[in-house]
């Protein structure tokens, strides 16, 4: 399956100005995924979505949602590599 961008609801779309914020994201989430020897097929299957929404999300071409996001640092034991993200967002 291909995504098609063009037809994804909002809260998947990287504003310009954040493309750097989903980069850095993504090579987090796969840092964490790599480190646990988890595949992007059993992300995908934590979340109930498609690997090619993993494999977009890592690569930063489309930003994860909350909702994504906190069910898969809840399925992971919240990993402490999720608090950068805290740190890059609000400098504190």
């Amino acid at each position: 399956m291909t995504i098609d961008i063009k037809n994804l609801p909002l809260e998947f779309i990287v504003p310009d100005n954040a493309r750097d914020f989903y980069v850095y994201l993504g090579d987090i989430i796969k840092s964490v995924r790599c480190d646990r020897n988890l595949s992007i097929a059993q992300i995908a299957e934590m979340l109930h979505i498609d690997a090619e929404f993993v494999d977009a999300y890592e690569r930063g071409e489309l930003a994860i949602p909350a909702y994504h996001f906190f069910e898969l640092a809840a399925r992971l034991g919240y990993p402490p590599e999720f608090d950068h993200i805290h740190t890059k967002l609000f400098g504190n």
